[in-house]
């Protein structure tokens, strides 16, 4: 199962489920990522920007103060939710800090108090003297301290916790060293405006050494990140965005060696520091520095925008780093036209402020719409906690605990459901959080519904209507299952407003055309025929895609696993409820095995069909092969014993007829080869006959599998062997499936 959930922000909705806001804030509390603050880095940065314009005015730089007002009470708001979050649930922290991306984001919070601390350089200490210097000078200290933590925290992390590959490697991977450059950057600027001499110096010096950390490992990063795209080319749509961030380390560093070189230039000299000319030689080699790491820049900002406007990315909070990181190399240009006698880093500093600006708008736009509807809302983290009250879903086994949408809740009601099973319990409050998972599972232990709840959930909060095309694709290994599953989806959806479809084998396909066209948001595909309309056609467009993917399976074979390599992101959620269990198949299921001459066992079989049938009972009877299956289809029928037969000779109609018409009877016989032995659900079988011995103890548990299914199904199985057969039980054993000798279960 792959579904694909499209990044389209959610639309307003009058059929939205009402929340209360208790429950609301609470989970924007939880959801509250440390990334938010690159909202404040790149709003920060745009008072910068107006407030440095070469043709400024009046009005622009009142207008700086105002964005500066702004960005100030976002990043007080943005701190009081963070601390609520980490006091509250302080198990979030640790959490936050393991995880391979979220972590990464803990930088945006000390630039951001960078950029306020230019800010209040920039204006406050004009207007209000030497305790605005003071004021600026404390909280700068207050950046060294968080900027090295994160600097030197994060990327260890990544050393000694994390398993990387070169595929994995992004840009995020500047966002803690960049903290160390922007308050090196930021260093220079606050030793600037200090009246004492020894004061700069000292500000200086500590300015000096971060630039030193943050700038080699920003180009080290850059290395391996050029190396990655070299070999494995750009990144999906969804992430393209931070292809930008070289930006941020190259134009910023630029940027502060100037600034320190320039404040160097006064206070060498002051403090008598190494020779008269030392503070000339390091401001000469500071604006050369510059110069060449804005050359840098330009090459990756022309890299960037090729590969922005190739992807068409869909909007996410990466925007915002397109925002800083072409704010800072703003920044840095800006600051080489004042240097040099020239106006073309002047007018080519205003062009780049007026598009950043514009782009500040677009990304404040979305982020506000999905600010509203909460889609913004979402930490990849709280997966990753077990007893959290994320996961608190998967403590309970009610159904009605889950936060779900009171229309998914009334057709969970009318399938007659209100308990989760144990794969249910651990799979769905991931998948609610946007994480991949690789689940095992048992047969008949619920696992549809495992991925169809949250998916239903996530369509729904997306307000995808027809019109906006798929949002969640699911595959089926066959038709049958397909359509099992696509009934379950029907039911799911019965009472939202989203569409659901499906494409198999042996139906016609323009038929199938046209409804693609038309619009299903939730589509279950058989793979060969999905691969059809792929190739065939043109309108079908999967690259503004952001990826969840779930895969589930009854046994976690190698072959599931280097699917699962291939297909899930990097760091998938791994649920295996099996290696908890006692026995491999479902609490429900009485089994028991029979010893049978070969003489004797159609007989026993007749016997058995014969009494269950006139108790108006449904059963199941596997034969090894399709000549055995039609064999005794004919002689059953033919001796007044009606049955029904499915195996792979079979017509796919004929098949697909059979099997419906036997799930949807009350009673009856079916008798069929381990072509139904995966992943169908008959409901209210009583009995599983295993005519023939299956080849593995992993066949009979597919087979058994087909009843029971859920927390309260019940059900029979037989096993017949045949006296040199017996050894089988052992290995039956070993695989935790237990059969009563001799006899068939007495609650028969």
């Amino acid at each position: 199962m792959s579904p694909a959930v499209t990044q389209q922000p959610p639309r307003p909705n009058s059929e939205n489920t009402p929340v209360s806001f208790k429950s609301r804030f609470r989970r924007i509390v939880r959801n509250f990522t440390p990334s938010w603050f690159a909202i404040t880095m790149g709003t920060g940065i745009i008072a910068v920007l107006l407030f440095k314009l070469p043709y400024n005015g009046t009005w622009l730089y009142e207008l700086s103060i105002i964005i500066f007002v702004f960005d100030l009470v976002l990043f007080i708001l943005f701190c009081l939710i963070s601390a609520l979050r980490y006091i509250l649930y302080p198990e979030i922290w640790q959490a936050m800090l393991n995880h391979s991306t979220e972590s990464l984001f803990l930088g945006t919070c000390p630039m951001s108090l960078g950029i306020l601390v230019e800010m209040i350089i920039n204006v406050c200490v004009p207007a209000w003297g030497p305790w605005a210097v003071t004021l600026a000078w404390t909280l700068w200290w207050i950046e060294v301290v968080t900027s090295v933590a994160v600097c030197f925290y994060l990327p260890f992390t990544m050393m000694s916790v994390h398993k990387t590959d070169i595929a994995s490697v992004t840009t995020l991977w500047l966002l803690p060293i960049v903290t160390a450059v922007i308050c090196a950057a930021t260093g220079g600027m606050v030793a600037g405006a200090l009246p004492n001499p020894t004061h700069a110096l000292w500000t200086l010096v500590v300015s000096y050494i971060l630039w030193g950390i943050g700038v080699p490992l920003a180009i080290f990063t850059l290395v391996l990140y050029y190396h990655r795209l070299t070999i494995h080319k750009l990144p999906p749509p969804a992430v393209i965005s931070s292809v930008f961030l070289p930006l941020g380390p190259l134009g910023e560093g630029g940027f502060g060696i100037m600034k320190m070189g320039e404040v160097a230039l006064r206070v060498f000299p002051e403090t008598n520091t190494i020779i008269p000319s030392a503070g000339q030689i390091v401001y000469v080699f500071g604006f050369l520095t510059a110069l060449l790491m804005w050359g840098f820049a330009l090459a990756w900002l022309a890299w960037a925008l090729a590969s922005f406007g190739r992807s068409r990315s869909p909007f996410n909070m990466g925007w915002w780093s397109i925002v800083f990181a072409t704010g800072v190399f703003t920044g840095s240009t800006i600051t080489l036209g004042q240097e040099m006698p020239s106006r073309f880093f002047d007018v080519l500093g205003t062009i780049f402020t007026v598009i950043v600006v514009l782009f500040w708008i677009v990304a404040s736009v979305y982020t506000l719409r999905g600010t509203i509807s909460g889609a913004l809302f979402f930490s990849p983290a709280l997966a990753d906690l077990p007893n959290s009250e994320e996961m608190s879903t998967e403590m309970s086994t009610e159904i009605s605990k889950l936060d779900l949408a009171s229309k998914t809740a009334q057709a969970i009601n009318a399938m007659g459901f209100t308990e989760l099973t144990p794969i249910q319990r651990k799979a769905i409050p991931p998948i609610l959080a946007g994480r991949d998972v690789l689940g095992a599972a048992r047969t008949g232990s619920g696992k549809t519904l495992a991925f169809l709840i949250p998916v239903v959930e996530l369509l729904h909060s997306l307000r995808l209507k027809p019109r906006n095309g798929t949002g969640v694709l699911i595959v089926s290994p066959t038709r049958e299952l397909a359509l099992q599953m696509f009934g379950v989806a029907r039911e799911l959806t019965a009472h939202h407003s989203q569409t659901c479809g499906i494409i198999m084998g042996g139906t016609n396909r323009s038929a199938e055309a046209t409804k693609l066209t038309t619009g299903l948001n939730l589509l279950v595909a058989t793979p060969g025929r999905l691969f059809d309309h792929l190739q065939n056609m043109k309108r079908f467009v999967y690259k503004n895609l952001r990826t969840l993917t779930a895969l589930f399976s009854a046994a976690q074979t190698a072959k599931v696993e280097d699917l699962a390599r291939v297909s899930l992101r990097p760091g998938p959620l791994y649920i295996n409820v099996e290696e908890a269990m006692e026995h491999s198949t479902v609490e429900g299921l009485e089994q028991g095995h029979i010893v049978c001459p070969s003489d004797l066992r159609f007989r026993l079989v007749f016997t058995v069909l014969k009494r269950h049938l006139a108790k108006k009972r449904k059963i199941v009877v596997f034969i090894s092969s399709c000549n055995c299956v039609k064999y005794y289809e004919e002689l059953l029928n033919y001796i007044d014993l009606p049955v029904l037969a499915l195996h792979r000779q079979q017509k796919e109609q004929r098949r697909t007829a059979n099997f419906f018409s036997f799930v949807t009877d009350t009673e009856g016989v079916l008798i069929c080869t381990d072509v139904a032995a995966r992943g169908l659900d008959m409901s209210a079988v009583h009995w599983i006959i295993q005519f023939d011995a299956p080849d593995e103890p992993r066949s009979d548990i597919h087979r058994v599998g087909r009843m029971a299914r859920g927390t309260i199904g019940k059900g029979n199985s037989v096993l017949v062997l045949h006296p040199s057969e017996v050894g089988f039980v052992q290995h039956l054993t070993k695989a935790r499936v237990s059969k009563n000798p001799g006899r068939i279960p007495p609650s028969a």
